[in-house]
């Protein structure tokens, strides 16, 4: 974990990542982030809530996969504002199998919040060890969060996940 810290640094290290992913979210919003090969599994949108998932299954590197969440309410006690929903969040990283306390680390930009950690854990007779980046963001009225991650993560894994949120864009 000690190599993580330092790493954190690296946020505004150029992202080598190739695919631009466009996608239109509830109400004609958009989001475009930059993102691993993967392939749509999934997306949704129904009673306001939109939900995208891809994978990196099948491809030659299968450890990627990247989900967008967009929910039309709020459910959280602190408020409603982007950091507010962040704080939400994190209480209930809290209590996520295998979270690797010390390595979570949140940061704040004007329109989104990034919350990075490890997990790492036993599931049967593998041990999983996985890096992921969250951005969370107020959405209208709701909330709205991109999750990417990679098992076993490299060095330059780490180094591209890092700058995953400066490759994010969104509009209402």
């Amino acid at each position: 974990m000690r190599q993580f810290v330092p790493l954190v640094l690296l946020l505004i290290a150029g992202n080598a990542w190739a695919d631009k992913v466009t996608l239109t979210l509830p109400s004609n919003g958009k989001i475009s982030f930059d993102a691993p090969a993967t392939s749509k599994l999934k997306e949704t949108i129904e009673a306001g809530r939109y939900q995208y998932v891809a994978s990196s299954a099948g491809k030659a590197d299968e450890r990627f996969a990247v989900s967008v969440t967009v929910e039309p309410a709020i459910d959280c006690h602190h408020g409603k504002a982007t950091k507010d929903i962040t704080r939400c969040f994190l209480e209930k990283t809290d209590d996520m199998q295998g979270i690797v306390r010390e390595s979570r680390r949140t940061e704040c930009a004007d329109k989104s919040c990034t919350v990075v950690y490890m997990l790492a854990y036993r599931d049967g007779d593998k041990d999983v060890r996985q890096l992921q980046v969250n951005v969370l963001f107020a959405y209208r009225k709701g909330w709205g969060r991109v999750l990417t991650s990679v098992d076993v993560p490299t060095e330059q894994d780490v180094i591209n996940l890092m700058a995953f949120p400066s490759s994010l864009s969104y509009k209402e």
